[in-house]
């Protein structure tokens, strides 16, 4: 019979994050979340940039994502990307010269860290892959964190300078969200439910 594909929790006590990316025309955007074993979103990410392929995109998108989580502290993590050419080029190391310095980084990070990086279907990294096409739609960047209770539609600096000035918050009021912060609150909300559907799957078939 077949199964639907959606968002899977990790194991007990465990994280587990998704990143993608979007390209079109040298721009793209960068998508993630960080989600633990209750199906819980702890933080999101999305960014938008420049790059040359589609490929250096979901590098870009990897490196910047990773690189938060290890920053907040997070490690041992579950990576999962829908790209089986970004898994090998990390496993790998081989890359194109013009990458490779980002590439190698992030093989270090995901061995310093304890971590360990997967490819999945397209159809389990839809949270990431909303992320990263809305970032590249509205040309911003936004972060969002769940444990915090706090909103940051931040699209007067990049995730990157929010990241190294935590200071810089905006309350979470859902009366005063921007149309982009509404639209991150939707997701938080469907990614939810689609953990609620894949817990009720894992349960069937078990």
């Amino acid at each position: 019979m077949p199964q639907l594909l959606s968002w899977t929790k990790p194991k007990n006590g465990s994280l587990k994050v998704n990143v993608d990316a979007t390209f079109k025309g040298g721009q793209a955007g960068y998508g993630g979340i960080l989600g633990d074993h209750h199906g819980h979103l702890i933080f999101s990410i999305g960014e938008y940039g420049t790059n040359s392929s589609p490929l250096e995109a979901e590098i870009e998108a990897l490196y910047l994502w990773f690189r938060a989580c290890i920053k907040q502290g997070y490690n041992k993590l579950k990576v999962e990307v829908d790209s089986i050419l970004l898994v090998k080029k990390v496993r790998n190391m081989a890359a194109h010269w013009q990458v490779y310095n980002k590439v190698n980084h992030i093989a270090t990070m995901v061995e310093s860290s304890g971590s360990s990086m997967v490819h999945i279907y397209r159809e389990r990294n839809m949270a990431a892959d909303w992320i990263a096409k809305n970032s590249l739609k509205k040309k911003s960047h936004y972060i969002w964190e769940a444990s915090t209770t706090k909103s940051r539609d931040a699209e007067a600096y990049s995730a990157r300078e929010v990241w190294a000035s935590p200071d810089k918050t905006w309350l979470f009021s859902p009366g005063h969200l921007s149309e982009h912060s509404r639209c991150m609150l939707l997701l938080f909300v469907l990614y939810c439910l689609f953990s609620i559907r894949s817990y009720s799957l894992d349960t069937v078939y078990d």
